[in-house]
């Protein structure tokens, strides 16, 4: 009797796993080879003025590396919107939207730096008087004008599809699944890099040097948050 209740108590958590849903891509969006010398993963919410710094600081990096077409390296943005800045899920909607929907690998990259530049406008203080109606239709415009080939109605649908939404509510449960409850953060080769969200571009160059071929002379940017 024993054991047959134990089973029993098992029945709910298999048919809740059963249903679970899956999203119909891995979490991050990545760019070089597949078989790296290194792998980074880097953490963000695009309205967190933290991940813009780091985000600075990394790039020029990443682009001397050529990092969409680098051999050695393989990089992952992964992209959640935390509660507490309002709007960052709706970035993290626009996302799904484009990732699902790709038409140039570079539109996602585009969008990703457009936002950090942009992320002023879209704070909880900017956008205080605003409904999310309202907001969205500002970034549905935005969209549209950093990436003409979208259309209006189609990247609307990013805050109005059912999975597009249930696929940014289980990003967010990536990050904290994997215990990441603030940006920026990252990773190397599945091992946290310590400190990492303070790096400035010369401190990820010479991080980065010691794992693959990296060209010497990266100007150092800054940028006050």
């Amino acid at each position: 009797m024993l054991k047959f209740i134990f089973i029993l108590a098992f029945v709910p958590a298999l048919l809740g796993e059963q249903f679970t849903p899956i999203p119909r891509r891995p979490d991050g969006y990545s760019a070089g080879t597949l078989t790296p010398k290194f792998y980074l993963e880097a953490w963000f919410d695009l309205l967190c003025p933290s991940s813009f710094y780091s985000y600075t600081q990394l790039m020029p990096v990443l682009q001397k590396l050529n990092f969409m077409n680098n051999t050695q390296l393989r990089t992952t943005f992964h992209v959640t919107g935390f509660p507490w800045y309002h709007n960052s899920v709706f970035f993290a909607q626009v996302l799904r939207f484009l990732a699902n929907n790709l038409q140039n690998q570079n539109d996602i990259w585009t969008f990703i730096n457009a936002s950090f530049y942009n992320q002023g406008k879209y704070t909880n203080q900017a956008t205080i008087n605003m409904t999310d109606a309202q907001v969205q239709l500002q970034l549905t415009n935005f969209v549209h004008n950093v990436l003409p080939s979208y259309s209006i109605q189609n990247i609307a649908l990013a805050f109005t599809n059912a999975t597009i939404k249930q696929e940014a509510l289980t990003s967010y449960q990536y990050f904290a699944a994997n215990a990441v409850s603030s940006t920026p953060a990252f990773w190397g080769n599945g091992a946290y890099i310590n400190g990492a969200a303070n790096f400035t571009t010369a401190q990820w160059e010479q991080f980065l040097s010691q794992y693959i071929t990296i060209p010497k002379g990266v100007k150092e940017t800054t940028i006050e948050i």
